[in-house]
Parts: C-alpha cells; sequence; structure tokens
C-alpha cells in the first residue's frame, strides 16, 4: 500500500507540473495554452475582486452583503466544492466569455489539487464541471488513499495561483524534478509567504494555506513529508513524540521547517518499532493514524478555549460519564476511543521508555478496558455481589463489578475503565446498590460495607478480597480505586432525563452523542478503505440522510431521540459488496434496514399520518425516484 501511495502521488503531481506549470497547457480538460502568465494574473485579480466578501468582521455589513455573497458562498470559504449553477449565476456579468471560461478552468485544476489526496477529489470536481460545461476531465483515477482536506477557501486558492506564478518565473526550466523542488523551496520559505500581499494587507497563513503548503510539500516528496494537512496536527504530533528522538541519537535532516525536520526522525525511528511478538509496528507510508500509535498523540484533554473544556478534561475530574443519543450514532465507539485516549496519556506520560509504551499499548488497552453488556436480566447480584450454587452449596460470590474492582492494582498509574454498554436497560437503583454512594470521590478510599456475612464467600475468594483490602474487621467493603473510570452508553429512546434517577444524574458527566453528518462521512469513507471499494459513494449520499432525519426531527410525535443513527446508514458500504451498485444498494438499505425503524417509531400514529410521514422520508431519503 505504501509503494502505491508514494507512485501516486508523485505521478498525479508531477503530470501537473510537467502539463501546467512547464507547458502552460491544462491536464483536465481540453483547452490548449490555458496555465499562461496572463490567465493566471486575471485569476489572480478574480480572487482578489471578490476576497472583500469574506473578510467582513461586522455583523450587520455580513447580514447587507447576504445575497452577493450567496451567489458564490458555495464556492469559497465554507468547505463545499465548486457548484456549476453557482458559477453560472455569479459570472453572469462578465462580458468576455473567454476569460470567464478560462477562470472557471484555472480555479477547476487549483481545486483538483487541493483535493489530489482526499477520497473526494474526481468525483466532486467531475460532477462540477459537466454542470457548466460539455467537456470532461481527461484523468479519472479512482483511487481514494490519504487525508481528506476539506475546505475549499479563497486563500488557499489564492497561494496556489501565487505559487504557480512565482515557479514560472524560470520559464526556461522545463526539468519536472527541478521545478518541483522549486516548489517545495518556496513552501518552506516562510519569508516569501510572509511577502504575499493580497487587498493592501499583509497575507496572514490561515489554516487553510497551511494546509495547502503541506499538501503540496506531500506531493513533492513523501518520503520526506507527510499526508497531514493539519498544522495543528503535525505541532501536535510533534510536541507528544519528540521523545522517540531523544532515546535515540539522530542527524536532523536538511530540508523543510522545524516541525517536518522533527516528523521525519520521529517517523524513521517509528519504522524500528515492533510489537511485542516482534512484528513491525506499521508499514504505511504515514503511520501516525495506527491504531497503536494515534492515542499517543491524539490528545483532547487539552481545554478547548478560554471557557469550555474538553469532555476527557471533565473526566478526568468527574469520573464518570453518561454518553446518551439516539440508536446507532457510535456512543459505544466514542467511549473506547476516550478510554484509549486516556490511557495511551498516562501510559506516555509515566514510561520512561516511549518505544516500549507505544509498542505495548495495545496490550496495556486490553487489560484495563472492561466492558459489560448491561440487559434486562441483570440483577445485584450479578453486578455487585450475590448468592450462587457451587457444588451443591449456597454461597456468596462477588459480582462482575466487584471481580473487576479485585482485579485493579491500586497503585497503577495506568486508568481503568467500565464501559457500561447501555446502562438504562437494567434497573440502575437496584443494579448499583452501594455503588452509588462508592464512586463518590468521598467514600472512594474507605468504600461503602456490603452487607454480606463474609463466612459465607468460598475460602479462596474471600482471601483474594483480604489481599485487595477490600475485608476489615470481618466486614467486606466496596471500595472503587481512584483510577477507575466510568463511561455508560444510554439511548434516548428508552428514556427520558425526567425519568432517569437522581442518583444516576447528578454522578455522573451527562454528553449527548447525536447523529453527525461529518461523522457520518468519515465512518463510510474508513468502511470503504477498509474493504478496499474503489468506486466511490455517489456524492448526495450524506445529505439524504440528513433530509431524512430532518423529517424525522420535524415530526411532532418523534424529534431528536428518534434520529437514525450512522451504524444505520452506514451498512450500504456492506450491502454493496453484494449488489456492486450504489443505487441498488441504497434501496436495499431502505427496505431492510431503515423503513422498518421508521414504522416502528410510527406504533401511535394512525393509518393516515403513518403512510404521510413514511412517504416523506422516502422522499427525503430517496429523492431520485420522485
Amino acid at each position: 500500500m505504501g509503494k502505491e501511495e508514494k507512485t501516486l502521488y508523485h505521478e498525479e503531481f508531477a503530470k501537473f507540473v510537467d502539463s501546467c506549470i512547464i507547458s502552460d497547457k491544462t491536464l483536465l480538460t481540453t483547452t490548449e495554452e490555458l496555465f499562461t502568465k496572463e490567465n493566471l494574473k486575471d485569476t489572480k485579480d478574480f480572487l482578489k475582486a471578490i476576497k472583500p466578501l469574506f473578510d467582513i468582521k461586522n455583523e450587520e455589513a455580513r447580514k447587507q452583503n447576504k445575497q452577493a455573497k450567496k451567489k458564490i458562498v458555495k464556492t469559497w470559504g465554507i468547505g463545499d466544492i465548486f457548484d456549476g449553477g453557482v458559477f453560472s449565476e455569479f459570472f453572469k456579468d462578465v462580458k468576455n466569455n473567454e476569460i470567464k471560461q478560462i477562470i472557471i478552468e484555472v480555479l477547476l485544476h487549483c481545486n483538483w489539487l487541493m483535493y489530489l489526496c482526499s477520497d473526494r477529489q474526481h468525483k466532486q470536481a467531475s460532477n462540477l464541471y459537466k454542470e457548466d460545461t460539455d467537456k470532461y476531465f481527461k484523468v479519472n483515477t479512482e483511487w481514494a488513499i490519504g487525508p481528506t482536506f476539506s475546505g475549499t477557501s479563497l486563500d488557499a486558492m489564492l497561494f496556489i495561483v501565487e505559487l504557480i506564478l512565482k515557479v514560472k518565473e524560470n520559464t526556461e526550466n522545463k526539468n519536472i524534478t527541478d521545478n518541483i523542488k522549486k516548489i517545495e523551496n518556496l513552501c518552506n520559505d516562510d519569508e516569501w509567504k510572509k511577502d504575499l500581499k493580497w487587498n493592501d494587507q499583509d497575507h496572514k497563513s490561515t489554516i487553510s494555506t497551511e494546509a495547502i503548503v503541506n499538501i503540496i510539500l506531500f506531493f513533492c516528496d513523501t518520503t520526506k513529508y507527510l499526508s497531514i494537512p493539519a498544522q495543528n496536527k503535525k505541532k501536535l504530533i510533534s510536541d507528544k513524540l519528540k521523545d522517540l528522538i531523544k532515546e535515540k541519537s539522530q542527524q536532523a535532516p536538511t530540508f523543510g521547517n522545524e516541525i517536518d525536520k522533527t516528523l521525519y526522525q520521529i517517523r524513521e525511528e517509528l519504522k524500528k518499532l515492533k510489537t511485542e511478538d516482534g512484528t513491525p509496528l506499521y508499514q504505511e507510508v504515514n503511520p501516525f493514524w495506527h491504531s497503536t500509535i494515534r492515542p499517543f498523540w491524539d490528545d483532547t484533554t487539552e481545554k478547548l478555549d478560554n471557557e469550555q473544556l474538553s469532555d476527557k478534561t471533565l473526566l478526568e475530574y468527574k469520573k464518570a460519564m453518561i454518553l446518551y443519543g439516539p440508536p446507532g450514532t457510535s456512543k459505544s465507539y466514542q467511549a473506547r476511543k476516550m478510554a484509549e485516549g486516556m490511557i495511551a496519556e498516562a501510559l506516555r506520560k509515566n514510561s520512561e521508555n516511549i518505544s516500549k509504551a507505544i509498542s505495548s499499548l495495545q496490550t496495556t488497552i486490553d487489560s484495563h478496558i472492561h466492558v459489560l453488556q448491561m440487559h434486562p436480566n441483570y440483577t445485584y447480584d450479578d453486578f455487585i455481589i450475590g448468592k450462587s450454587i457451587d457444588n451443591g452449596k449456597i454461597v456468596v460470590k462477588p459480582g462482575k463489578m466487584l471481580q473487576i474492582i479485585k482485579g485493579i492494582d491500586t497503585e497503577d498509574k495506568i486508568p481503568h475503565f467500565v464501559i457500561l454498554d447501555e446502562i438504562n436497560r437494567v434497573d440502575i437503583s437496584r443494579v448499583f446498590g452501594e455503588l452509588f454512594t462508592a464512586m463518590e470521590a468521598s467514600y472512594r478510599d474507605k468504600g461503602v460495607e456490603l452487607c454480606v456475612n463474609i463466612n459465607d464467600i468460598p475460602e479462596k475468594e474471600r482471601d483474594e478480597l483480604n489481599e485487595k483490602g477490600l475485608i476489615n474487621d470481618d466486614k467486606l467493603y466496596l471500595k472503587v480505586p481512584n483510577n477507575m473510570y466510568f463511561i455508560g452508553t444510554m439511548n434516548m429512546i428508552d428514556f427520558s432525563l425526567e425519568q432517569v434517577d437522581f442518583a444516576l444524574r447528578r454522578r455522573f458527566l451527562w454528553r449527548l452523542s447525536t447523529y453527525d453528518p461529518k461523522r457520518l462521512d468519515e465512518i463510510i469513507s474508513e468502511k470503504i478503505k477498509d474493504n478496499n471499494i474503489s468506486e466511490s459513494i455517489p456524492d448526495n449520499f450524506s445529505e439524504t440522510c440528513t433530509d431524512l432525519n430532518n423529517e424525522i426531527e420535524w415530526e411532532s410525535s418523534l424529534g431528536k431521540s428518534y434520529l437514525i443513527g450512522h451504524a444505520f446508514f452506514a451498512e450500504i458500504v456492506d450491502i454493496f459488496k453484494q449488489v456492486k451498485d450504489w443505487k441498488n444498494a441504497k434501496n436495499v438499505l431502505w427496505q431492510v434496514s431503515i423503513l422498518p425503524t421508521l414504522e416502528a417509531y410510527c406504533g401511535t400514529m394512525d393509518a393516515n399520518m403513518q403512510e404521510t410521514f413514511l412517504t416523506r422520508c422516502k422522499d427525503a431519503f430517496m429523492p431520485e425516484l420522485r
């Protein structure tokens, strides 16, 4: 995979340099002599002319400018790719159609470059271009690898145009490698970037500009630079993993800025790491998203801003959280990722050798995360302690929670997590019992006495409990270790916050986990890549899922608690593997998963209301059938 990725990126970018920068021609369209200095300057002037529409800081001024901005808002600055209809509207006053077309095509190439390492690259761009012209791309590769860069921004476009103009100053040099090297040097030249002046203002590097710089550097040389658009992530990785370099004396490379140099050195050290069984830890070109490495730098325990703290920071204080929301909204997944992140952070902070810490992460996670699938048959006896039959005798045995507590080393600096999946499926007050009190900070050291006769506990169990300090003066105590955290998940359909026991409500930090279209896109992209599917999912799928959920939310008898989660919609990838067609897969998904769920929601509706509601939902989810 790594070799294939590197080759594809280099080939595509080399084509762009050869065709557009060296030869002034086009890569994606049929226009001749497209990337001339004159055309690039016209494009630059156009971008600078519309830039004030997006630099307005005053709220009232923005409102007044709403109509003008509306024409191009889908094109610039808000994360959406071009739309042909928007272009047609915006350029309607341009008398010179040739100039209009030239600008569109130049910007199209810039946009394609920005999305080159994204799984959205050609599909959306192709759809846009066919809206406005009869021309088609000559390039139509379908590989979907690398990070997703979401943000077609004005500043990024301006930077690309400025970069090409700067490179073309040396018109005599026709060597692809030399020109790529020149691009690399310019992207690393902070002074040149600082000198760029747009709209008579000093250009300050924006998030989008930093991202495109990082993308282009990756295209220039994948052996030196990483496919990480976000500069803050690069800095975070550098800061969190730089101890790897300290452990091994390594000469600093001569290319790039300090962060890129550090990342290169870190990557070289990661290549040497192996798991405990001797298997290489990773083989990817970009190792930092590997499941055994990402938790060491993807630290979200920091402050989100001056006022708000992250969920992980609050969890460290409260030590108990409940994630609630509609079914299928990745609550269990979020709970586990939060636990893994905190375990990795603690392992990194408390390990003298970070290499060994990374190699042992997965083993540590497996031993420090305890998942209990809650269900209606769970009792206090199953959960805390109760009577059972052992060799024909009635004895008292610790339940699953007490067994977990018994197995925890209270001096362990690595936190333990108990994930209580679907916690609301049990009678919480009955099942938890003394745990409600024991999990409070003031009781964690001294514990809460359990009403049992310790002599009824089998000798082996009794000795283990005594060894852990849970027995004192012939009394058994429930002591929740200070290094134990609780994360519960709960479906909104099954409860209302008003009905939740107050003892439960006050002891947990509550966080809503609801449907998120961006999260759906991420899940589907991951599933497509994991299944080696080359054909991209239709662009409007996520939009139709959102439209369906809007219909559910607007239905007075349902609302937000009944939204359909990501897990339901993501089933389309599994269905596609069978039917080999996205349209048919969507229809199957509707029939076998979505429709039955909606019908179950309609239990209290009369026949006419149900028919109307289901029709609205079908039209929203499958507009192509209208």
